[in-house]
């Protein structure tokens, strides 16, 4: 099947090449291979009658589209960078959103961009543009040029950070409207620039507030937990030194408590003494030597202090008597004052207490001052924003006051020129088809 294909389509193509050849010996425009010019100019200019209307009918139009071509008028100005915002901005991720070469840069974007020019045209218009209608501001953008103006660009080199544009516009209608309609759009887009930096400020402005408040939230966290160790700590240590008071307190008290019944013994004994050897009232060891020799032997041997015993029966018994009348608390009492007191201070540490009571960290924490006064910036700083321009006017609009004509007589001498080359390609393709149904 596909070597018959193949041979049928190379009979075709065979005969396709014949019919041409007899075409063109037919032909009487070549000879020899080469086209008859004499033949193909005569059967032309027989046909001057139908060049001519074509090229009236379309000088015609062309004629008639001049006569309605309107004349404009053109105005420039001259902006520049806006005055920096006096207040310090507390965000350094911000900085770059106010400074006065980036709005500048906003301005020259927006200038150039065609959905600037048609939101400004927009106005308070209701409703959407038509396809039609978006030409007619397409054809009015085009007449809006921007131009550098410092610094000088360099020759092949843009201008990355321009600081003065000069802008151009020539439109339709009288010099005024030209001169209002540049003014109105300049400062539709400061406007819109300035409203697209506070835009970005204000969210610069909150994420920077929500950062500084966790860090607020975290160094907060961190000082209460810092307080509760602390706490902890000293009721820990607190807990200790009242433990060794506590202890020494019950062995002074032990002590006390051994002493006053050493001393009671002691008393007693003296007691028995003295009444053995019939002592009623203090006496001396003279007096004793002389009464009751042989009893001597019962004395205390320490002879630098007057022995006990002589202060007689009455005075030892009532010794013996207050001894045991008095209390125990009464009896330690003045020995144990200072351990009291030392619990006292351990009960009432103020460090301790201080903590307890405190109901919040915010005095103890260093960085908080500085964190609180860059929050209260930053509430502050997002009214000053409305205040912010992206540009400022060097020269107001200014048109030149004469129409700017449309080149009438180029435009239709053109025009007549390439309605000639069109009816002469007519008028060949008008021919050819006549041979052709000639040859048939």
């Amino acid at each position: 099947m596909q070597g018959r294909y193949f041979m049928q389509e190379d009979k075709t193509a065979l005969l396709a090449r014949e019919f041409r050849g007899r075409d063109k010996e037919q032909s009487p425009y070549f000879q020899n291979d080469e086209i008859d010019l004499l033949g193909l100019l005569h059967d032309i200019w027989d046909q001057r009658k139908f060049l001519m209307k074509i090229v009236l009918a379309v000088t015609l139009v062309a004629f008639l589209v001049l006569l309605v071509l309107p004349s404009t008028y053109q105005a420039r100005m001259d902006i520049g960078q806006a005055d920096s915002v006096a207040l310090v901005v507390p965000v350094a991720t911000g900085q770059d959103l106010l400074t006065r070469s980036y709005r500048f840069g906003i301005v020259s974007q927006y200038l150039k961009s065609f959905d600037s020019w048609v939101t400004f045209r927009q106005g308070n218009r209701e409703g959407a543009f038509t396809d039609e209608e978006l030409q007619g501001l397409q054809g009015e953008f085009v007449g809006l040029s921007v131009q550098v103006q410092a610094p000088k660009p360099i020759k092949g080199k843009a201008v990355s950070d321009p600081s003065v544009l000069r802008i151009s516009y020539r439109g339709g209608g009288d010099n005024t409207s030209v001169e209002q309609r540049l003014t109105g759009f300049v400062l539709f887009v400061d406007k819109k620039a300035a409203a697209y930096v506070e835009q970005e400020m204000e969210v610069v402005i909150q994420k920077a507030g929500k950062e500084i408040n966790n860090k607020i939230g975290l160094l907060r966290h961190a000082a209460s937990v810092d307080r509760g160790n602390r706490i902890t700590r000293l009721l820990a240590q607190q807990k200790k030194d009242l433990e060794q008071v506590d202890m020494e307190i019950s062995a002074l008290k032990a002590s006390v408590l051994r002493s006053r019944a050493v001393r009671l013994t002691r008393l007693q004994e003296n007691y028995a003494i003295a009444e053995s050897l019939g002592i009623k009232l203090p006496t001396s060891m003279d007096n004793i030597s002389e009464r009751n020799v042989s009893n001597l032997k019962v004395m205390v041997t320490d002879q630098t202090a007057m022995p006990v015993y002589l202060l007689g029966t009455e005075v030892l018994a009532k010794r013996i008597q207050i001894l045991r009348e008095i209390s125990d608390k009464k009896l330690y009492a003045q020995q144990l004052q200072p351990l009291l007191e030392k619990r006292e201070l351990l009960l009432g540490s103020s460090e301790l207490n201080g903590l307890r009571a405190r109901k919040d960290d915010d005095a103890y924490i260093a960085e908080l001052p500085g964190l609180l006064s860059r929050l209260q910036q930053l509430d502050a700083y997002t009214d000053d924003l409305q205040g912010v321009h992206a540009l400022q006017v060097y020269s107001a609009a200014t048109g030149s006051g004469h129409k700017i004509k449309p080149k009438k007589a180029l435009i239709l001498a053109t025009t007549v020129l390439l309605s000639c080359f069109l009816a002469v390609a007519l008028a060949l393709l008008r021919t050819a088809l006549q041979r052709r149904r000639e040859s048939m």
